[in-house]
């Protein structure tokens, strides 16, 4: 007994603790953590189930995140469950994001942290097959609105709206069961335009409409012709003869009439089986017809006739109207402009409209229900401003026989053009300038050319300026004499008068070499000189190096720098100091661009004081330079020469005689001391 109550505890217990995981297994199943996405064409929706909720640190809270690719990310916290939803900014696009959870408690876990990058599938917006309008058969009647759907959603809800007409705007609800559809509104007045405009209540961004035009009811009581016009061309056309108030059972004739000839063209017998009716017979256009109808059973009954139709001719294919413009020639800020129009090829009879639109679409002249009596329609509008104009002529009973043509009328003339003019100087002999001309504030659209005049005459061939934009645009003009005035002129070949815009400038002459002359304007004892350097022939503006070089070596002076000046005068004086005596010396004077210069040669002497009083020493010979390029520069300085050179010799050596004298007396002193 003891063994079995054992074994019975023994599984109570096992049962009971069995039973005890099976309630906790069931409670970690139903609280697993569940992240999910759901992704359509309007938006986003990211949900999370079962998280650790968030708690009251920092850090400790859920998050679900968003981003759109380019965009900014969004974060929104949640606690233990929650659903987000992140609409895309226009549902008819595709858009690619990522979206991810992230679980506080532990985010390393890639099952409760999922991260999803995916792009999205447009929305597809709804569109209107057709709308019809059935021809209304009898006086005083009504007709039905039709509108024919494509690319539904099913069970989702459309709004539509019907407008138009004496009955005002009518809104429904369209719920459809697949993504094809229809909806009729019946009993509606005819005669009038109407527009279908379907929407989506989900989503407002989608939407679509379309509009018909109805026929208006017959205007004859009891019985009416409803032509069927030739539409295209060498085609015939039918009547419809339509029957109202018939008495079902009775026997009726229809009589179709030629109206010009009276002639009896066809007839139709029938008994009624419905109060109302309708018979076919071909007709031919441009011809004139009536119909009738009688009860054959009563006697000398007079027949019920309906009004006369005129069939209109079949038309002709319509060609692009001809569009001339009258161009604008003076200088005004009014509309100048003339438009003539033509349009052939008409069918008199036929009804068009004719439609000529500005360049923002908008009508300047409407010619609605135009009926041709001759083969043409000419229009002549004037005082238009600038812009394209299109004519577009349509046939009314064929929307599809259309042609349009466009013109364009230029802006008026204008006296606002201006020329800034930029001059390349000659720099060298013999060279020559040029001149740049920036041309600017034209009138877009006109026929302008650019010519350099000098001495009243052409110096160049026209060019043509690109007035399609109103962009500046420079004009060079190379290999021009200098010293001579020019004239750049801006045409308007199209305008009274055609000078528009003129601008001069002076093309100055080529600048010269420089003339230099030299002198040894100061000896020192010490054994250097100063040159003085006269320079004429300047060009005033251009910068200058002066330097000294060693003639027999070609190499520079020690301690004389090259002087470097701009010229304000043509002419320029300046001193080299300390320059050893001694040597003969080359001095040159260059520009900075290399292109003018001139050299000359110096011969510094030796100089000391004199002991004895000497002659006075005659003027040095200045001997001018002759100016040259400097790519061979010549010897354009002199070689001073004076007679003092001899006589400084012998002064020097009776000097050295005086001094030998000198030291023999003071030795002879010395030795007689020694002794």
């Amino acid at each position: 007994m003891r063994s079995t109550r054992g074994i019975s505890a023994v599984v109570a217990l096992a049962l009971v603790v069995g039973s005890g995981l099976a309630v906790v297994s069931v409670s970690s199943a139903a609280e697993a953590t569940i992240p999910s996405i759901n992704v359509s064409c309007e938006g986003v929706t990211v949900s999370a189930r079962y998280y650790q909720a968030s708690g009251s640190g920092e850090g400790q809270q859920n998050l679900f995140k968003y981003q759109l690719t380019g965009g900014e990310q969004q974060v929104i916290p949640f606690s233990q469950s929650g659903s987000q939803f992140f609409a895309f900014p226009n549902s008819t696009e595709a858009h690619t994001f990522t979206a991810s959870i992230v679980a506080w408690k532990d985010p390393s876990n890639t099952k409760w942290n999922p991260t999803w990058t995916q792009t999205s599938t447009p929305c597809v917006s709804q569109s209107i097959i057709d709308v019809t309008s059935p021809r209304c058969d009898a006086p005083g009647g009504s007709t039905d609105i039709t509108a024919t759907f494509k690319g539904l959603v099913a069970d989702r809800k459309y709004e539509l709206t019907l407008a138009g007409g004496a009955g005002g705007t009518k809104t429904v609800i369209y719920t459809p069961a697949q993504t094809t559809g229809s909806y009729t509104w019946e009993g509606v007045v005819a005669g009038a335009t109407y527009t279908v405009t379907i929407t989506d209540t989900t989503n407002r961004a989608l939407t679509a409409f379309k509009t018909v035009q109805s026929l208006a009811c017959p205007g004859v009581s009891g019985i009416a012709i409803v032509p069927n016009e030739c539409t295209v061309p060498g085609e015939g056309a039918s009547i419809k003869v339509k029957l109202s108030d018939l008495v079902v059972g009775r026997e009726y004739r229809i009589t179709v009439v030629n109206a010009s000839s009276n002639a009896v063209v066809d007839t139709h017998t029938f008994v009624a089986n419905s109060t109302t009716g309708a018979y076919n017979s071909a007709a031919t256009p441009s011809a004139s017809y009536y119909a009738t109808v009688v009860d054959t059973s009563v006697a000398k009954a007079v027949p019920l006739k309906s009004a006369t139709h005129t069939f209109l001719p079949c038309p002709e294919l319509l060609v692009k109207p001809t569009l001339m413009a009258t161009q604008c020639t003076v200088v005004s800020t009014d509309a100048e402009g003339k438009i003539t129009v033509a349009v052939e090829g008409l069918v008199p009879g036929r009804t068009y409209t004719v439609v000529i639109t500005d360049s923002a679409n908008k009508p300047v002249l409407t010619e609605n229900n135009f009926v041709a009596t001759t083969d043409r329609f000419d229009a002549e509008l004037t005082n238009l401003p600038e812009g394209d104009y299109t004519a577009t002529v349509t046939d009314d009973l064929l929307a599809s026989n259309t042609a349009s043509a466009t013109v364009t009328l230029l802006p008026c003339a204008t006296n606002d053009t201006t020329i800034e003019i930029a001059a390349q100087q000659c720099t060298a002999p013999g060279g020559t300038s040029a001149l740049t001309a920036t041309v600017s504030r034209f009138a877009v659209g006109r026929d302008y050319t650019v010519t350099l005049m000098r001495d009243n005459g052409e110096v160049a061939a026209a060019q043509p300026l690109d007035s399609s934009t109103a962009d500046a645009q420079s004009f060079t003009f190379d290999g021009l004499a200098p010293d001579n005035n020019y004239r750049v002129v801006v045409i308007d070949t199209k305008s009274n008068p055609t000078v528009t815009a003129a601008a001069d400038m002076y093309l100055t002459a080529c600048p010269g070499n420089p003339v230099v002359m030299l002198s040894q304007a100061e000896c020192n004892v010490l054994g250097a000189s100063t040159i003085a350097v006269s320079a004429s022939d300047l060009a005033v503006g251009q910068k200058y190096t002066v330097s000294v070089v060693t003639k027999s070596t070609g190499n520079p002076v020690d301690g004389v720098a090259p002087i470097t000046f701009e010229a304000e005068l043509p002419t320029l004086s300046l001193n080299i100091t300390d320059v050893p005596n001694g040597e003969t010396y080359t001095v040159s004077i260059v520009n900075a661009e290399n292109t003018l210069g001139a050299e000359g040669d110096i011969s510094l002497e030796v100089c000391d004081l004199p002991t004895f009083p000497l002659p006075p020493e005659e003027p040095p010979t200045t001997v001018p330079p002759v100016a040259v390029p400097p790519i061979d520069l010549p010897t354009l300085a002199f070689t001073g020469s004076s007679t003092i050179t001899p006589t400084l010799a012998g002064l020097g050596f009776l000097q050295l005689g005086l001094v030998l004298v000198g030291f023999s007396v003071a030795r002879r002193r010395s030795v007689v001391r020694k002794g």
